[in-house]
């Protein structure tokens, strides 16, 4: 596994609103990329990536991201773990079962049927995956997933990037449009 420190060319954040990461956090390097989008890059942290890791290895789950329109301030990040088995890892397509529908209405939604292909970052030796759809993607360009453990529990939490602000839940966001 490579990982660098925030702010280092090739694996962090380029972002504007660096404040809201850990400037120490370590991140990771995928070691493979599914349906990589050009200039669009979702950063993970060590400590993400560990606990992916572990949570593949447990329950063979995939952490699915999404943004929804909603909440106090605009946008909503969604983290759902979904079981591998519902993904297909070398197209980035959703297979049968509950998320089918919604993947063919994302489908639908767009264009261009390869738009609707999730990116899959592939993390530590493929144990660890993030999938996240191209629409959600381009609205969390430059942004970190972490993990935190804090005395009322542990989450995974998405900042820097775009993010200009958020409410107490810390899922609820806008986004700066000139960034």
């Amino acid at each position: 596994m490579r990982t660098g420190r925030l702010g280092q060319r090739g694996y962090a954040s380029t972002a504007t609103n660096l404040s809201a990461a850990d400037p120490t956090e370590v991140l990771v390097q995928p070691s493979r990329i599914v349906n990589q989008i050009k200039d669009l890059n979702l950063s993970v942290s060590e400590r993400a990536a560990s606990r992916l890791s572990q949570i593949n290895r447990d329950s063979h789950e995939v952490l699915k991201v999404g943004i929804e329109s909603g909440g106090c301030h605009g946008f909503q990040y969604t983290l759902q773990l979904i079981p591998e088995s519902q993904l297909d890892l070398q197209t980035g397509l959703m297979k049968g079962g509950e998320d089918a529908a919604t993947a063919k209405a994302a489908e639908d939604e767009f264009e261009d049927a390869e738009n609707a292909k999730l990116t899959i970052y592939e993390l530590n030796d493929s144990t660890g995956k993030v999938a996240i759809d191209p629409q959600s993607l381009k609205i969390l360009n430059n942004t970190v997933l972490t993990y935190t453990k804090e005395l009322i529990g542990s989450s995974f939490k998405i900042s820097g990037g775009s993010l200009k602000s958020s409410c107490g839940c810390g899922s609820s966001f806008d986004v700066d449009v000139e960034a």
